[in-house]
């Protein structure tokens, strides 16, 4: 509504001036139209593209989406990550086992530590230790 407005006064402008001041007036029409596209094109070139017309509209999706979440932190995160994995956004996290990786050295100590006979020793009908660790 407003454009219609500004056309209606510039028209009323434009009808008033002769000569020299249409010809200046057309030129600053002319400098601020290119600017404004200037504008727009470097705009649309740093902004990476989204499926919103404006910000207006992406701040208020913004918003209903924020005041539907819960509204404890550790709950949030969960739906949040939840979302992401179900719409592929961020993959699913990979659970790796972790064995702990013993050095040689750390073995043998310990090898050596159950051969002592102070530490282990063989009753009747039992397997000694040492039989134990090298199965």
């Amino acid at each position: 509504m407003n454009h219609v407005k500004a056309r209606q006064r510039n028209n009323s402008i434009l009808k008033k001036l002769t000569g020299k001041a249409l010809e200046n007036f057309r030129a600053n029409t002319n400098y601020r139209q290119r600017k404004c596209r200037l504008k727009k094109r470097k705009r649309l070139i740093n902004n990476k593209p989204t499926s919103f017309q404006n910000c207006q509209s992406f701040g208020k999706a913004m918003k209903k989406v924020t005041s539907a979440l819960p509204k404890c932190d550790k709950k949030k995160k969960d739906v949040i990550q939840h979302l992401d994995q179900k719409y592929n956004l961020v993959p699913k996290p990979v659970q790796q086992r972790t064995c702990a990786n013993i050095s040689d050295q750390t073995k043998n100590a310990v090898h050596k530590f159950y051969l002592r006979d102070d530490v282990s020793y063989q009753l009747p009908g039992k397997r000694r230790a040492y039989n134990l660790l090298t199965k």
